[in-house]
C-alpha cells in the first residue's frame, strides 16, 4: 500500500513539474511580432559581443509568476525568479554564445524552457541573464559577483511579461518579444550601490507625493 501511495505521489510531482508552460530561448528570431533581436556585450553597450571563444560566457533564462521580483544588477538585486530548464528534464541548463558573425546571440539547440510556477496559458515574468565564470546557476554567479570574485561579470535583461502557449499542443509559441540587448559588468564600487539606493528612495518619495 505504501509503495502504491509513494508511486502516486511521485507521479503527481512529475506531472506538476512538466505541466509548466514554455518560452522559446531565442535571442534572434525575425518571424515573431515584433522580431526578437538582442545581443549581449562585454563591459558596456559599446563593448565587444560575447562569443563562443570563451566557454565561461554563459546565459540562461529566469522566470516565474508576474508577482515575482526581477533581477536588477545596477541596484544589486538578485530577484526571486527561478532559473528555467528544458521541459523534458528538471536539470538546470545554461548555454554558451555563438561564433562570429552571430556573436552576442545564444547558442541553443533545444530552445524551449519551462517557466517554474506558471502553467500553460498563464502570464509569466521572464528575464535573460548572462555571466562570465564557471558557475552552473544564475544564483551562484550573482553571489560570486556580489562577493567581488575576480573576473566574474554578470548582467540581466529587461524583465518581460509574456503569455505562455495555451497547451503543449498549441501551434502559437511564445518568444522573447521585447527583449533588449544588455551587457555583463564587473561589480560596482560600494558607493555606486549607495547612490542607486538613494535614487530608488527618492523615486518612491516622489511617487507617493504625486
Amino acid at each position: 500500500m505504501k509503495k502504491i501511495l509513494l508511486t502516486a505521489l511521485l507521479s503527481c510531482v512529475t506531472v506538476g513539474v512538466f505541466a509548466q508552460g514554455v518560452v522559446q530561448f531565442r535571442t534572434f528570431y525575425a518571424s515573431s511580432t515584433p522580431p526578437v533581436n538582442a545581443q549581449v556585450h562585454l563591459g558596456d553597450m559599446a563593448g565587444p559581443l560575447l562569443d563562443s571563444g570563451n566557454t565561461l560566457w554563459r546565459a540562461a533564462l529566469i522566470g516565474g509568476p508576474t508577482t515575482g521580483t526581477a533581477a536588477n544588477v545596477a541596484a544589486n538585486v538578485v530577484g526571486n525568479l527561478s532559473m528555467m530548464y528544458q521541459p523534458t528534464t528538471t536539470t538546470l541548463t545554461w548555454v554558451n554564445f555563438r561564433a562570429a558573425p552571430n556573436a552576442g546571440y545564444v547558442s541553443v539547440t533545444n530552445p524551449p524552457r519551462a517557466v517554474p510556477g506558471v502553467d500553460w496559458g498563464g502570464q509569466a515574468m521572464v528575464q535573460m541573464v548572462a555571466w562570465q565564470g564557471n558557475y552552473d546557476t544564475w544564483a551562484a554567479a550573482f553571489a560570486a559577483w556580489q562577493a567581488g570574485t575576480p573576473d566574474v561579470l554578470i548582467g540581466a535583461s529587461n524583465p518581460l511579461t509574456l503569455t505562455l502557449p495555451a497547451s503543449a499542443q498549441s501551434t502559437t509559441l511564445t518568444y522573447l518579444t521585447g527583449l533588449n540587448s544588455f551587457a555583463i559588468v564587473p561589480v560596482p564600487e560600494p558607493t555606486t550601490f549607495a547612490l542607486a539606493g538613494l535614487g530608488a528612495a527618492a523615486l518612491l518619495i516622489f511617487r507617493r507625493r504625486s
